[in-house]
């Protein structure tokens, strides 16, 4: 009997040694996953039952139990592990009944451990943000999961009894802060906000103009103008032509002296006002970094024939005065008409010119003083009819091509060359007008190119246009005719009055007339395949009178490439 309860002891001795290492091991395994916390900073865990109950590891002091470590160590240093019932960041929003479908998604990748989450921890609202319900912010977000995972990082406050994620959540957004003649919209949206930026200098600049801009995420306060015949707002900035840049007034050249000029005319600041407006920079007080105009090309820039910015024509090869043809609509968008202010204030055209760029037009120099008891004051561009406001041509049988009215402007200034000698020689017969203000080109006004050197005119092509007299008196339209090169014949018969390397000897079907003078002669020359028309002369003299408006009596040019140095050196910005 004896032997059977020492037998009997020593089994349950073994089982109970057993069962105590194994419930060690248990124990040892435990706390390689679990670390000693107080009782109430243990995450809560609904699941917790009495099998829990045995994790007390410390009871000095309070109620210590064994909380279990996170499984995952994927959360980012300003997210906690957590249950999602101490989430409301993650919880209330992924509840919402427009946003559930991201639930699944990214509870998986937020899982930090047995029903525990990487939750965000409390936002701290950056400057200019206020908890704002989500509908207000005006954020224009597509709801994807990233989105979503962007608005639970910025969550604020929440209302579990709203279904839907607008007035459901609140998150920290920025106040709208634009002015009254602002919009709230995204950068590519924007024009004017895109000329501002591109106008500062440097990228620090530029990242300061944006943020005093912001109204929400990627979306920047815009300036517009209110457009009163629509009855709405609009943008009604114009683009600004190749040629042009969008700066502030006061970094283009000359146009701040030009607005703040006590003279300055109507025109002057409608042209700069409102025709060159580009932009407005409410934000600025001065009118200098305030108003942003369309800045053309300083005035000694002569636009170049590499890239077709001079000599250009809508209608290339249509060129064809009786013995003159009436010129095709624009055909000559250089061409301009000097206006003379006579005795009684009134103006009548005497001579003719080319524009050369946005704010000189070249002509001859006796076009100044040799027009008697009247003075040069205007400059107009873009004509053809002198009879019409509006010029029209009929192309087909019932349809009319029409152009924009014509455009005046005032003269500035006069530079004639030094060495013009008025007499039996118009030696140096060549002249600067500048204009008050800059000429915006259009299709009806361009340039015409300035050739730089003195190039041979054998075998080109010769063009003269004006509103000079014909042989049926004064033309009220734009004339041309195709000339020829007579230097051979000026040399052996007018070698008292031509300068081979200074003026061009040229005539044709038609001879020049009083009105013509100062007007281009024009070459077309083929570079890389485009055409170009260059002023390679100025129409200076006839040999007399008695041959205006003559067939085959040679006149006097001019020779433009003889000048270029002069001509670039005479422009002022």
């Amino acid at each position: 009997m004896f032997l059977k309860l020492t037998a009997i002891l020593f089994l349950l001795l073994h089982l109970t040694h057993s069962y105590g290492i194994m419930q060690w091991n248990n124990w040892m395994q435990e706390q390689a996953n679990s670390y000693c916390q107080p009782d109430h900073e243990c995450i809560r865990q609904e699941w917790c039952n009495y099998q829990n109950y045995d994790r007390i590891c410390n009871s000095d002091g309070g109620f210590f139990v064994c909380c279990p470590k996170p499984a995952l160590s994927n959360c980012q240093p300003d997210e906690e592990c957590k249950s999602l019932s101490h989430c409301p960041a993650l919880k209330v929003t992924l509840e919402s009944e427009d946003l559930k479908r991201f639930r699944h998604e990214i509870l998986r990748k937020k899982k930090c451990g047995d029903h525990l989450y990487c939750c965000p921890k409390s936002a701290v609202p950056k400057h200019n943000e206020v908890c704002t319900p989500l509908h207000k912010c005006r954020l224009h977000l597509k709801p994807t999961k990233d989105n979503v995972q962007k608005l639970i990082r910025r969550h604020c406050a929440n209302d579990p009894h709203e279904r839907f994620s607008g007035r459901r959540i609140s998150i920290f957004c920025l106040v709208q802060h634009c002015l009254p003649e602002e919009r709230c919209l995204s950068r590519d949206k924007c024009l004017p906000l895109k000329y501002i930026i591109k106008s500062t200098e440097g990228r620090h600049a530029s990242n300061k103009v944006l943020g005093e801009r912001i109204c929400g995420i990627n979306r920047f306060c815009c300036p517009y103008l209110r457009n009163d015949s629509l009855n709405k707002n609009l943008f009604a900035f114009p683009n600004c032509e190749s040629d042009e840049s969008c700066i502030p007034i006061g970094k283009c050249p000359n146009m701040l002296d030009i607005v703040n000029a006590t003279n300055a005319t109507y025109q002057v600041k409608q042209e700069i006002y409102k025709i060159r407006l580009c932009t407005l920079d409410y934000r600025r007080k001065k009118l200098e970094h305030r108003v942003y105009t369309c800045c053309p090309q300083p005035g000694n820039f002569l636009p170049k024939d590499s890239n077709q910015q001079c000599g250009q024509v809508s209608n290339p090869g249509s060129f064809r005065i009786s013995h003159g043809s009436e010129s095709d609509l624009n055909q000559f968008p250089w061409m301009a008409m000097l206006l003379y202010e006579n005795w009684d204030r009134t103006l009548a055209p005497k001579c003719g010119g080319s524009l050369i760029n946005n704010w000189y037009v070249l002509t001859a120099a006796h076009c100044i003083t040799d027009v008697h008891d009247s003075t040069l004051k205007r400059v107009r561009l873009g004509e053809h009819d002198t009879r019409t406001t509006t010029d029209c041509q009929q192309i087909y049988h019932l349809q009319k091509k029409c152009a924009p009215p014509h455009l005046e402007i005032d003269v500035k200034e006069v530079i004639l060359h030094q060495n013009f000698s008025v007499g039996r020689i118009y030696a140096n017969d060549i002249a600067l007008v500048r204009l008050e203000i800059p000429v915006r080109y259009t299709k009806e006004i361009r340039p015409i190119c300035v050739p730089k050197d003195s190039f041979s005119l054998d075998n080109l092509f010769l063009e003269i246009a004006g509103w000079g007299v014909t042989e049926n008196g004064t033309s009220h339209v734009l004339l041309h005719s195709s000339i020829s090169e007579y230097r051979t014949y000026c040399i052996e018969h007018k070698s008292d009055v031509f300068l081979p390397n200074k003026q061009i000897c040229a005539g044709g079907k038609r001879n020049i007339c009083s009105g013509d003078s100062g007007g281009p002669l024009m070459v077309t020359k083929n570079l890389r395949w485009v055409e170009y028309v260059y002023v390679a002369g100025i129409i200076s003299f006839g040999f007399n009178e008695g041959t205006c408006g003559q067939l085959d009596k040679p006149s006097i040019y001019t020779r433009t490439g003889a000048y270029f140095n002069w001509i670039r050196g005479n422009l002022k910005p």
